[in-house]
């Protein structure tokens, strides 16, 4: 018995399942605007700090407010915004004023620094981003948002020849979404000709609409900059969260007259959900789409995406209750339909041993070291070569050399071919081809069968599509 307990316990730790999206807790944010500065004061940081505020408490966030505030000030307002920090908390830091970079650290101005005689006392009299990275990374926080509007051209930048605008952040932590104003190493204007900035404009207005995740309100802010801007203005994003965040969750549906571009996007987010094995927010994603009426492809792209999605939720909710017989069955007609979905026949094979039907996790496990990625090849590999004393197939299954037929490769779910047509479909197969798992003549056969002009080749196809060639001659 000890090597089936062994195997069963490595068959679990193979699946590494999908952690259900936890209750983000509380919403916490500290707002810090600093306009009136004794040397080129800003006229409308004070109004951003104001609209984000009534806009972040209409999304349910308990905000702390500093306006003017001298460097003593902040660092209060920080251990009073940290305290507040509970378990699983949404913990946001919004930031409009002036901002320098040195040695490629980030420091917010207060309002009493008005000039540095060297970079050591600048540094010293600045408020440091990098703390307070630090100091959230520690809190218990689940996730994390830094909004800096704050790349505007400021005093210490002309007088000590530093670099315009703000470095990329390198210690920003776990969990956390950072985002600029503008790109790093670049300015942007105070709007003199309105009461806010461009960008918080756009921000306070956008991040109110139900149902768009974050990634997709910095699309739509991005796109009002560059249009009011001129091109002149990019807002920049960088993100390491584990689950989607939403300002206002998608829980109440969506205009049935939704923007047809709004509805691709949220397509687009389903799918990158999807990749990621986030199966349940890719469904709520996926709803918000069909709820939105979409037309002709996009609404077949939608319906064929949530049929898959919803037999993996059902199967991994029949694993959860340990029903691992049932779970191993959905996830082996997953794979039947997609003979690219390697992770599907990956848990299938290790459902079928945990629910002690192992003759029937071989064909499966036997898929998965076929047609996987990296990560799901070696899996297999492992389970099936402790299964030899066990299964004779097992042996047969490790021995055996299998590589998808055209036909295989080519019979995507619809969702792959109508959808981000080559994007998507190429880039599934520049992963197999990278394992050596198709020829280029597979992939020829499968650009034919997409009808669809043929993309530049992936430089793994490429080189070797001159191998084959080689070799021909």
């Amino acid at each position: 018995m000890r090597p089936l307990l062994s195997l069963l316990l490595l068959a679990a730790a193979a699946l590494v399942p999908a952690a259900r999206a936890a209750d983000e807790g509380r919403r916490v944010a500290l707002i810090v605007g600093n306009g009136g500065y004794a040397r080129r004061p800003l006229r409308n940081a004070i109004n951003d700090a104001r609209l984000m505020d009534k806009a972040l408490q209409a999304v349910g966030f308990k905000t702390v407010v500093r306006e003017n505030a001298n460097k003593l000030q902040m660092e209060q307002a920080i251990v009073e915004f940290l305290n507040a920090i509970g378990p699983g908390d949404t913990a946001l830091f919004f930031y409009a004023g002036h901002a320098v970079q040195i040695d490629n650290e980030n420091l917010l101005i207060p309002t009493d620094l008005d000039r540095a005689q060297n970079l050591i006392e600048a540094k010293l009299k600045s408020f440091s981003m990098a703390m307070v990275f630090e100091y959230l990374n520690r809190s218990p926080a689940g996730q994390r948002i830094i909004i800096l509007d704050a790349c505007r051209s400021n005093p210490v930048v002309e007088d000590r020849g530093l670099p315009a605008g703000l470095a990329i952040p390198l210690n920003a932590g776990k969990d956390t979404y950072i985002v600029f104003s503008t790109s790093p190493n670049s300015t942007a204007g105070d709007n003199p000709d309105g009461n806010n900035s461009h960008f918080t404009e756009a921000l306070s207005d956008l991040l109110r609409r139900p149902g768009i995740s974050i990634d997709e309100v910095m699309t739509q802010v991005n796109r009002r900059v560059l249009a009011a801007t001129e091109g002149r203005q990019t807002p920049w994003k960088q993100g390491n969260l584990s689950r989607s965040f939403y300002f206002i969750p998608p829980v109440g549906g969506v205009d049935s007259a939704a923007d047809p571009s709004l509805l691709e996007e949220r397509l687009t987010e389903a799918i990158r959900l999807r990749q990621k094995s986030s199966w349940e927010e890719a469904l709520t994603a996926t709803n918000l789409v069909l709820k939105g009426n979409p037309k002709d492809e996009l609404l077949d792209t939608a319906r064929l995406l949530h049929q898959y999605l919803t037999l993996r939720v059902k199967a991994e909710e029949a694993a959860e209750a340990g029903d691992y017989l049932t779970a191993a069955s959905i996830l082996s007609e997953l794979f039947e339909r997609d003979r690219l979905d390697s992770d599907a026949a990956l848990r299938a094979g290790t459902y079928y041993l945990l629910a002690r039907r192992i003759p029937e996790a071989i064909a499966p496990l036997a898929a998965a070291r076929a047609y996987g990625t990296t990560r799901v090849h070696e899996s297999a590999i492992a389970i099936l070569q402790r299964l030899v004393p066990i299964e004779p197939a097992a042996k047969t299954a490790l021995s055996t050399t299998t590589s998808p037929t055209p036909h295989e490769v080519a019979k995507l779910p619809l969702w792959y071919t109508r959808h981000q047509l080559p994007s998507v479909a190429m880039s599934s197969l520049e992963r197999l081809v990278g394992a050596q798992r198709v020829t280029p003549t597979v992939e020829m056969a499968f650009a034919d069968f997409l009808e669809i002009p043929k993309p530049r080749r992936p430089a793994a196809v490429e080189a070797a599509a001159a191998e084959e060639e080689e070799e021909e001659e």
